[in-house]
């Protein structure tokens, strides 16, 4: 990817030589395994490993033989000065295998390891990171240990951030700066501290910088994967969302008790197979968040009714994976005798934007979201002949017309069809609306750029993926089952074969997934 194939070991000599250099490493090993198989751990021994690492820095099997005499080291020796000068030394044999082979996964994982004993200057590590981004500013290796010191160090992100910014500014081009960029913002929005007061801000000022280097050079590829990676974060939402609940916000439930007050509930939208369920234990309550999330209870999730015990209900996550899991559920007893006949009764549940749910990857829950569903006690009537009169009388319901759910506290079903269910999504107008606007802004760049540059293949490219999340974006709105750009991104794709055939196989299956996608929505709407 940059460009820069690892040197040969060779300096150019003679045959002669290289064959004297051959058995020279050949019997520096020899020596260097007699020792490990005999967990010889002398001064002189590490001072032969030591060689052979300068030699070759590749040999795992010898850095893993420093650290196991480190260990023994570690185990033997109390004094810290003694220790802290042992480490130094191994830091110092990193460093002059690293001269011959800066990319040595070994070497930089054994540096990391020393490290990590906590007896060395972090600044110092820092200083020595400078001096090796200067000679060569793109060495993966070398960022990545930076991340590794930063961290060890808590230094701030946003002092990462600028020396972030310094390097892409020396060179637009440097891939492993825009990559370690997306990883510190990454992390800065997680945790929402930085100085980002908001996702939207800061991800504007990033497309604006971004910007410089596609126009700088629009066929560096550098700039458009991190543009890429922007794109993923804009149609992203931050944290979870809940997308589906049961009973649906503004339902209404029929409901209805027998003699042993079993809840008999009749809804066509149940979660449950059925669209007539008999509980036992009570009505379960069923929320669905985008992604598994933690903390759903009474605290973070308010039910309301005049119908409610005082208790508290309780959630439980339906995950074979513990305390984490996308649906949650939880029981509402309601006492048959507080219903009446024809009565409505209201239900509120309100999720809050508390700091309590929280998913997988660390995101609170934002979106505070308020349901409301009714129960409407069952009224069915019939005419019945009594003594010659017409009288009018309860139309009971039977058993067998509904299917029994056995859901107690302790164990929920397992597979809930939630197909049917769904959110309101209004409650988030705000962030689409910031999303469409940066969408279009992309787009009028990406049309720009190709005025300049006609067969710009990058351009083309993430303008064909602008316009697919654009459409993706208003798939709530009229346009449903058309796709309004579909037409432009088949050419695109088409004109990416011809500019561009070493990728054009991918490009043809991104074509194909884009004409499947349209005839099907075109038969949809003959379905319709």
């Amino acid at each position: 990817m940059h460009g820069r194939p690892r040197k040969s070991l060779s300096d150019g000599g003679s045959q002669e030589k290289d064959m004297a250099k051959a058995a020279g490493l050949q019997s520096l090993q020899t020596q260097f395994f007699k020792n490990h198989h005999e967990k010889i751990y002398t001064k002189e021994a590490l001072q032969l490993n030591a060689k052979l690492l300068e030699i070759n820095p590749e040999i795992y099997t010898a850095w893993n033989y420093r650290k196991l005499a480190i260990k023994q080291l570690l185990e033997s020796e109390s004094d810290s000065a003694v220790i802290k000068q042992s480490l130094d030394e191994e830091l110092r044999v990193v460093e002059r295998a690293l001269k011959r082979n800066h990319k040595s996964y070994g070497a930089w994982h054994h540096r990391k390891w020393v490290i990590n004993m906590g007896y060395s200057s972090l600044d110092h590590e820092f200083q020595l990171l400078d001096q090796l981004l200067k000679a060569d500013s793109r060495n993966f290796h070398g960022w990545n240990y930076r991340r590794f010191v930063a961290d060890m160090k808590k230094s701030r992100d946003e002092d990462e951030l600028k020396f972030t910014t310094k390097k892409i500014n020396e060179n637009f081009s440097n891939y492993s700066a825009w990559h370690n960029r997306s990883a510190i913002l990454s992390h800065m929005l997680k945790n929402k501290y930085g100085g980002i007061s908001a996702k939207e801000q800061e991800m504007t000022e990033e497309y604006e910088l971004v910007r410089q280097a596609l126009f700088t050079d629009s066929e560096d590829q550098s700039g458009w994967f991190y543009h890429l990676w922007l794109l993923g974060q804009t149609i992203a939402p931050i944290g979870p969302k809940l997308e589906m609940s049961w009973p649906s916000n503004g339902s209404q439930l029929i409901i209805d008790f027998n003699e042993q007050s079993h809840a008999y509930v009749s809804d066509f939208d149940t979660p449950f197979g059925t669209d007539r369920c008999m509980f036992s234990e009570g009505i379960p309550l069923v929320l669905h968040f985008s992604e598994p999330v933690k903390g759903v209870n009474a605290s973070t999730v308010t039910v309301s009714s005049l119908l409610l015990e005082s208790e508290s209900l309780v959630w439980r996550p339906i995950s074979p994976h513990g305390l984490q899991a996308k649906t949650w559920v939880t029981l509402l007893k309601l006492p048959s005798t507080k219903f009446r006949a024809g009565e409505t009764y209201k239900v509120q549940i309100r999720v809050a934007d508390t700091l309590g749910i929280i998913s997988l990857n660390g995101y609170n829950f934002t979106c505070p979201t308020a349901l409301d569903f009714s129960l409407d006690v069952h009224t069915m009537t019939t005419i019945r002949s009594t003594g010659g009169n017409s009288v009018t009388v309860p139309l009971a319901w039977e058993a067998d017309f509904f299917f029994p759910l056995a859901i107690d506290e302790n164990k929920f079903p397992i597979e809930l069809h939630l197909d049917s269910l769904s959110i309101d999504g209004s409650g988030n107008q705000e962030n689409t609306r910031w999303q469409q606007e940066t969408l279009d802004r992309e787009i009028k760049v990406c049309r720009e750029l190709l005025e300049i540059e006609m067969d710009s293949k990058w351009a083309k490219l993430t303008l064909a993926r602008l316009l697919i999340a654009q459409d993706m974006l208003s798939g709530g709105s009229i346009l449903r089952n058309k796709r309004m750009h579909t037409d432009e991104v088949l050419q695109l794709f088409n004109d990416l074969i011809e500019i561009d055939p070493s990728h054009a196989e991918y490009y043809k299956d991104q074509f194909s997934l884009i004409l499947l996608d349209k005839d099907w929505r075109l038969c949809s709407c003959w379905v319709a």
